[in-house]
């Protein structure tokens, strides 16, 4: 039984922020990447850190929803223990108070490139572009499971590509349900 998928099926539909728009004093939106289950994400630059970075706004639907509450917190949480250039690293979540106006959001690491699920749709991987992808995969697991974690949504959709000098890095996206063992 997966909750996110129930979820998606009871999303609202995008409610978008504009480019050049600048949340919470301190993150400038500079286009949408792309939307999902949860909501969008938007590159954005954060001036703190002087840095661009991703940007998942949550649906305002979901924040009524204690168990979705609870499962960003748990996303964050989970992912910020694993330290590894194969895993997306997760920076800040912030939820509004009940009561306060304004979008729950999650930034994380900006990584450009497609997803494995995308690249497979342009057809089959050749062993010498598919190396680097599973052994990227294999590390990034590996650190999550020396961390005592499981993904539990483990699929192409959840692994970006992203160039590397002349190969490439397999990310994994998405410890929204993972569990710890």
């Amino acid at each position: 039984f997966d909750t996110l998928t129930i979820w998606k099926e009871e999303t609202p539909p995008n409610e978008a922020l504009a480019t050049g728009f600048v949340l919470d004093g301190r993150f400038e939106i500079k286009g949408l990447i792309g939307s999902g289950g949860w909501g969008q994400v938007y590159r954005a630059f954060d001036r703190d850190r002087e840095i661009d970075v991703a940007l998942k706004i949550v649906h305002s639907s979901l924040l009524n929803r204690q168990d979705a509450v609870t499962a960003l917190r748990h996303e964050l949480n989970t992912a910020s223990l694993i330290s590894h250039e194969n895993v997306c690293r997760l920076f800040d979540i912030t939820i509004p108070a009940p009561g306060v106006s304004g979008p729950a959001f999650i930034t994380m690491e900006l990584l450009a490139g497609e997803t494995l699920a995308a690249r497979l749709a342009q057809g089959v991987l050749a062993p010498e572009e598919a190396l680097p992808v599973v052994t990227g995969i294999v590390e990034g697991l590996h650190a999550a499971h020396g961390r005592q974690i499981v993904h539990r949504d483990l699929k192409p959709g959840n692994i970006i590509l992203v160039p590397h000098g002349q190969s490439i890095r397999a990310v994994i996206l998405d410890f929204g349900v993972a569990r710890d063992l």
